[in-house]
């Protein structure tokens, strides 16, 4: 699932290129990952409501699906 790779990359980096952010940053993968684990992993409409929260909303990640040509 890249969309997963890319939210814990973009995590990752958060903390690599801002390490006085590391605190907020730790808080929000573990907020991150218990609300991954209360997903239905079966329900892809859930699933794109999470990833577009984190990586669009949270992590300001703009992937190809989001920005114009």
């Amino acid at each position: 699932m890249l969309s997963l790779y890319l939210q814990w990359a973009a995590f990752t980096d958060w903390v690599e290129l801002k390490p006085e952010e590391e605190p907020e940053a730790s808080r929000e993968m573990v907020r991150a990952a218990r609300q991954w684990l209360a997903l239905d992993l079966t329900n892809d409409a859930a699933l794109d409501r999470y990833f577009d929260h984190w990586l669009q909303g949270i992590l300001s990640y703009a992937s190809d699906r989001n920005q114009s040509t």
